[in-house]
């Protein structure tokens, strides 16, 4: 029986907001003068933290809809990333990217031991 994706996340259910504030992030860009000019005028800030309990899902979620840069094509269930963490040596990481005009959500997710290497940079496109 393989791996189900996760439930509902709390990206899920802002989806509404995420799409209003990315709308708003294109008419900024349509104004800015320069590439430059938009970047720095968005004062984006990017936000690594240790995966808590409330964001399993959404990095579950990650694994299952990410292809382009899920490189080990490895899909987890939100346990399997709980498993994992819990483990000696591991870490599971989430970054988020923050501007002024609101957050992207949970943007990717890295889950670590030293060594080997982790089981996977997984960004969200």
């Amino acid at each position: 029986m393989g791996v189900r994706p996760a439930g509902v996340t709390e990206e899920d259910h802002n989806r509404t907001t995420l799409y209003q504030e990315n709308a708003k992030r294109e008419q900024f860009r349509d104004q800015a003068l320069t590439l430059k000019d938009f970047v720095r005028g968005l004062e984006l800030r990017v936000e690594i933290g240790e995966v808590t309990d409330d964001q399993l899902a959404r990095v579950s979620q990650l694994t299952f809809r990410t292809n382009q840069f899920n490189f080990t094509t490895v899909r987890q269930s939100e346990n399997e990333i709980r498993d994992y963490v819990k483990r000696d040596h591991a870490a599971g990481l989430v970054v988020r990217v923050v501007d002024d005009l609101g957050t992207t959500g949970s943007s990717a997710s890295r889950c670590m031991r030293p060594r080997p290497t982790g089981t996977g940079w997984t960004p969200c496109c």
